[in-house]
């Protein structure tokens, strides 16, 4: 059985950084995993953007969900939503409208040196509809610094 794992990124460099680190991850993590080998979940795991594309951009997701009919308004639990909590919304719904939704979401984004970038993430997992996991990296200051911190030479 193959695990289908959502990925929302800026970019499809950070995807690519993103998907690399939590494969490596997976594999050091579980013995039953040929270790240090993230080919060995090929068989195992595929990461999915939206229909067949291989990450969601978390750029277009706006336009995404105007193409999809999707109308979501609203509060968060009675508050306005802090950055990035509307996009996250729209997101899980767009995700959840698969075929094949994603059994995980990961997402990424720099916080650019916003400390409370979290907090849109937290009220919109907090008031979504859907049951699908979450999981999220935000990069500090940007996915650069993880690509040089996780560099082995």
């Amino acid at each position: 059985m193959t695990v289908r794992l959502g990925i929302a990124a800026e970019s499809a460099g950070d995807a690519r950084l993103l998907t690399a680190l939590v494969d490596r991850i997976l594999c050091e993590a579980f013995d039953w995993l040929d270790r240090g080998q993230p080919a060995c979940l090929d068989g195992a795991r595929v990461w999915c953007g939206l229909g067949d594309e291989p990450f969601l951009d978390s750029h277009q997701i706006p336009a995404l969900a105007t193409r999809a009919g999707l109308k979501i308004f609203g509060k968060f639990n009675g508050a306005s939503g802090a950055a990035d909590a509307r996009s996250v919304r729209r997101a899980l719904a767009l995700f959840a409208k698969e075929d094949e939704p994603p059994a995980v979401i990961v997402w990424l984004r720099d916080k650019d040196g916003d400390n409370n970038r979290a907090e849109g993430f937290l009220q919109a997992l907090a008031a979504r509809p859907c049951t699908t996991p979450v999981a999220l990296g935000l990069a500090q200051p940007e996915i650069e610094a993880w690509l040089i911190c996780a560099w082995t030479p």
